[in-house]
This record gives C-alpha cells, structure tokens and sequence, in this order.
C-alpha cells in the first residue's frame, strides 16, 4: 500500500511540473487563440450548422417520402415529416436568436459574423 501512495505521489508531482513546463512553453498567441469564450463560440456555431442541416435533411427525406408514396399512408408520413423538420427548422432559428442576443449580451460580439472566423 505504502508504494501505491508513492507511486501516484510521483506520478502527481510529474503532472504538475509537466503542466508548468508545457504553459511556459507554448508562445501566448497560441494561448490566446483557444480562450474560453472562442471555444465556446466555435461549438455553438458547429451545433447549429450541424442542427440546420439535419433539419434540411429531414424536410428533403419527408418531400422524396410524399412524392414517391403515390398517395394513402406514405403521403401522410411524408406530410407529417415535412411538418415536423419546418417545426424544427423555426425552433433552431428561433434559438440561434436567443443564443445569439446573450452571446452578445455577454462578451460584445456575435456568434455568427464575418470578422470572427473560426479559429482552430
């Protein structure tokens, strides 16, 4: 027991002091560059392009299913696909909106604009 105390007592310290090490390596326009707030605004702007695609995906698959079916119960599910990917596309704008007003809110700068490109 007494080892398996040193050994993570050591691993710790080897943590840490590599942690230092690394910090005081990088230059600080790399640290810069993945600030909090960048990091952030990048997976929001990931979550609703991949969330309005799905959306678009889903009202072109619901338009292919009305087209094809040639009538009955196929149109319908193709209807109520449609219905619901129109829902989903006004609740994704709807909260792009709001995440957007808090966004710029918060920190002075929109989610979505041409001067703040992704920065990886």
């Amino acid at each position: 027991m007494k080892k398996l105390t040193t050994l993570s007592k050591r691993s710790k310290i080897k943590l840490i002091s590599s942690g230092i090490l690394l910090s005081q390596w990088f230059p600080t326009e790399l640290s810069n560059r993945w600030s909090l707030p960048l990091i952030v605004q990048n997976v929001l702007r990931i979550v609703f392009v991949l969330a309005g695609v799905i959306a678009v995906v889903y009202l072109v698959w619901g338009g292919y299913q009305y087209i094809t079916s040639g009538g009955g119960e196929g149109a319908e599910n193709g209807k109520k696909t449609i219905v619901n990917a129109v829902i989903g596309l006004i609740i994704i704008i709807a909260a792009f909106a709001i995440v957007n007003f808090v966004w710029s809110w918060l920190t002075g700068t929109q989610l979505l604009n041409a001067t703040n490109n992704m920065r990886l």
